[in-house]
């Protein structure tokens, strides 16, 4: 469900906004699908890394076990991570052991600390599927690759809608049994779910199903956001609302995003509201 998180900074005056695209292959739609079609994407990923990748993968987990981080499988077993998880952090910190342990780290203790496996098991089924509503959505298609599609229509999102959706989080019987005591905000510990559940259903359903590179686990989404019909103002007032997923995402679910389209036919400017 990662949304709103991109590759790019803020973007520049609009008037270096049409070389930066030409320039950068990442922000054309043409190059983007010629290297969705090719296995440039698997690079970095399970059973397609390099030796020196390879090396980092394995000083990573024995890093993240002297800590008391990580634990290896042993006969019957499964390590407490899979391989999968542990080189999402390391792309995220481009195989720098280092980088990737403090963030390893801290997402740790942060799912420790809001008890995010038991938050995802007792949420309340109504919240749930509120909290559903107002973030992307999986489609049930996936892309050519296999990874997930999610589609996010953000006209809906008006004030009227948003108040409703507000006014179900004051409500002490929508907060899951084991969050009662909880000082998080209701609105976050619903998206933290919404997260577990594209880690912990949607991932390994679309790893499971026919595609392309079997032998490398989906760990990723496609997200495609349809702004049709928003004016700039329902946008700035959705900034909050964007800006809670994205920051999460980057923290606590790296390299979980694996590319965005936005489609729209407003005459707004938009990409500083989705970066944030």
């Amino acid at each position: 469900m990662p949304l709103w998180r991109t590759k790019s900074h803020h973007s520049q005056a609009e008037s270096d906004s049409a070389s930066a695209t030409a320039a950068d292959p990442k922000n054309d739609p043409v190059a983007s699908a010629s290297q969705a079609a090719s296995d440039a994407w698997l690079a970095g990923h399970l059973h397609h890394l390099t030796d020196e990748q390879e090396g980092k993968l394995k000083e990573f987990k024995e890093f993240c076990e002297k800590e008391g981080y990580y634990k290896p499988g042993g006969e019957g077993e499964k390590p407490s991570h899979d391989d999968a998880t542990m080189l999402r952090f390391l792309r995220a910190r481009r195989f720098d052991v280092n980088g990737a342990w403090g963030q390893f780290k801290d997402t740790e203790d942060w799912r420790k600390e809001n008890a995010i496996e038991a938050l995802y098991e007792n949420i309340e089924v109504e919240s749930y599927d509120a909290a559903r509503r107002m973030y992307p959505q999986w489609t049930g298609r996936r892309d050519r690759r296999g990874i997930p599609v999610y589609v996010f229509e953000i006209k809906h999102l008006n004030s009227k809608n948003m108040a409703v959706y507000n006014a179900t989080m004051t409500d002490p019987e929508a907060t899951a049994e084991t969050h009662k005591s909880s000082t998080v905000p209701q609105r976050l510990l619903r998206l933290f779910a919404l997260y577990e559940n594209l880690l912990n259903f949607v991932m390994p359903l679309c790893s499971q199903l026919p595609r392309p590179n079997p032998e490398t686990p989906i760990v990723t989404s496609t997200n495609i956001v349809d702004v049709s019909g928003v004016g700039l103002k329902q946008f700035w007032n959705l900034k909050g609302h964007m800006q809670d997923a994205s920051v999460l995402a980057t923290a606590h679910y790296p390299e979980t995003l694996d590319r965005i389209f936005v489609g729209h036919s407003s005459p707004y400017p938009i990409s500083s509201v989705l970066t944030g």
